[in-house]
């Protein structure tokens, strides 16, 4: 990094957080952390992040880096505790604020958040099968939206950022767009015949242009009121996956995933691959023999 771009006129502190930014080599480094100072900005501006502007950013930081080393652990701390109440996974809270960090060092400023716990994959307990049969049985009951959104998630292993992304015209005949929220990327995924019917029901029950009504927070509440968050969900999927036998690379197809190594943490909970195939391998040579 080269010297910090930072003025001080008639006391104010003002920091080149663009100049910053074009610093880095990477442009997906850069990219990464224009994102994250958009999400930083939309809370203080109490925006939607597409709609920040450039100038959102700029009167966020100028409020962070001119408040006394005190004052801006507190609204950094406010930003932490809005984002976990907002559902965020801990490893999300921890990259959006660990780039506010890196900022405010460059900018002379000590920030120095609470701990956020990052949770490994190894770490998350979905539901067991028989508590999964009883959430979609008491939510078929009470609400057909939560319905179908948990059996996307427990069935087809969507994230809750493409879930609440889906619009009506993303819904074909038999299959579905989904985006990943702050990607670019798409999945185009088939809807299992089971599903059909539901996510017909839904686009004609539901008025507007997306599939389902709910917020980020608003899905993540939704979830947890019968018990679990949704990524424990989206992990019900891959271990019913798994344990039905599926290999990694159809497992990773399942949760859209680009890296079989990503796909690899769930195989290591749940089953001890090695053990499994000298037992096959046992069973295969010897048979029923003892």
């Amino acid at each position: 990094m080269g010297v910090p771009r930072l003025q001080h006129l008639h006391g104010t502190r003002k920091f080149d957080w663009l100049g910053w930014l074009a610093e880095f080599e990477s442009s997906a480094t850069s990219g990464a952390y224009y994102k994250d100072l958009r999400y930083f900005a939309a809370w203080h501006t109490s925006k939607k992040s597409k709609d920040v502007s450039e100038s959102n950013i700029n009167e966020a930081l100028r409020d962070l880096i001119n408040e006394t080393s005190y004052d801006a652990n507190v609204l950094v701390n406010g930003y932490r505790k809005a984002m976990l109440d907002e559902g965020l996974a801990g490893n999300t809270v921890k990259r959006r604020l660990a780039t506010l960090c890196s900022l405010g060092k460059q900018a002379g400023v000590a920030l120095s958040p609470k701990k956020v716990r990052a949770v490994n994959v190894k770490d998350t307990r979905g539901p067991t099968l028989e508590e999964g049969k009883l959430i979609l049985h008491r939510a078929g009951n009470k609400n057909p939206q939560d319905y179908l959104a948990l059996s996307m998630i427990m069935t087809m292993g969507v994230r809750s950022g493409e879930l609440i992304g889906v619009l009506k015209n993303d819904v074909h005949a038999d299959t579905l767009t989904v985006k990943r929220k702050a990607y670019n990327d798409k999945r185009h995924l088939s809807i299992p015949n089971f599903l059909g019917t539901l996510i017909r029901g839904q686009t004609e029950r539901l008025l507007g242009w997306k599939l389902f009504s709910y917020s980020t927070s608003g899905l993540y509440r939704m979830c947890k009121s019968y018990g679990f968050s949704p990524h424990a969900y989206r992990h019900f999927a891959a271990t019913l996956a798994i344990n039905n036998g599926y290999n990694v690379y159809d497992v990773g197809q399942l949760l859209g995933h680009s890296d079989p190594k990503t796909t690899m943490r769930y195989y290591d909970q749940h089953r001890d691959i090695a053990k499994v195939i000298a037992e096959d391998n046992w069973r295969t040579i010897c048979g029923n023999m003892a």
